[in-house]
C-alpha cells in the first residue's frame, strides 16, 4: 500500500526518528498521506493488516465546524504535492493535480464556501516557501527510485469524485488525459 489513514495506523519509532513526525502545519486532512509519502520516499513500507478492525466515522469532528474540511483540503493538498512528488513525476502529475485541485476550489466557491476557500488559498500560499524548503530536505534524503514511487501511486480518482470523473471523461474524449 502507498498510504494508510491516520485514524487507524501504527508507526515505528525508528521511522519517525528518521523522517520526522506529522507536519503540524497540516493539523488535519492529508497529514497521514504526507507522513506515508515521506516514509515511502525514505524506503519504509506501509502494510495492511486485513484482520485489524478500526471504526472511524469520517467527518465526525470536522462536520461540527462549518468550512473546516474545505479550508483544510484547500490549504493542505498543495503542500502534500509540492513537498513529496519527485521532480521527474511532475510532468505527469502536475496537470492532473492542477485540474483536480482547481476543480475542488471552484466547486467550493460555487457552493458558497467563499470564506474557507479563500482562507485556505491564503494560508496555502503563506507557508508554501516553508514547504519548498521541506521539499529540499525530503527529496535529498530519498532512498528509493522515482520509478518505485510511480509504481506505488494509483492514478484513478476517488469513487465519490463524480464531477472529476465526468471532467476526466470529457478530457479523455478531447485527448487531454490518458
Amino acid at each position: 500500500m502507498f498510504a494508510a489513514t491516520g485514524g487507524a495506523s501504527l508507526y515505528r519509532v525508528s521511522m519517525l526518528e528518521e523522517i520526522g513526525l506529522f507536519d503540524e502545519d497540516f493539523f488535519a486532512y492529508y497529514e497521514d498521506v504526507d507522513i506515508c509519502f515521506r516514509a515511502q520516499l525514505a524506503g519504509w513500507k506501509v502494510r495492511y493488516t486485513p484482520d485489524a478492525v478500526a471504526h472511524h466515522k469520517v467527518g465526525a469532528s470536522s462536520s461540527k465546524v462549518p468550512g473546516f474540511t474545505t479550508y483544510m483540503t484547500i490549504k493542505n493538498l498543495p503542500w502534500l504535492f509540492w513537498k513529496n512528488v519527485p521532480l521527474r513525476l511532475m510532468p505527469t502529475l502536475l496537470p492532473r493535480f492542477t485540474i483536480a485541485y482547481y476543480s475542488i476550489v471552484f466547486s467550493s466557491l460555487a457552493q458558497g464556501k467563499i470564506k474557507p476557500t479563500l482562507k485556505g488559498l491564503f494560508m496555502e500560499n503563506i507557508l508554501l516557501p516553508k514547504k519548498f524548503l521541506q521539499r529540499i530536505k525530503i527529496q535529498r534524503s530519498k532512498t528509493v527510485s522515482t520509478d518505485y514511487i510511480k509504481s506505488m501511486l494509483v492514478y484513478g480518482l476517488p469513487p465519490n469524485a463524480h464531477k472529476l470523473i465526468k471532467l476526466r471523461s470529457i478530457l479523455r474524449t478531447l485527448r487531454f488525459w490518458r
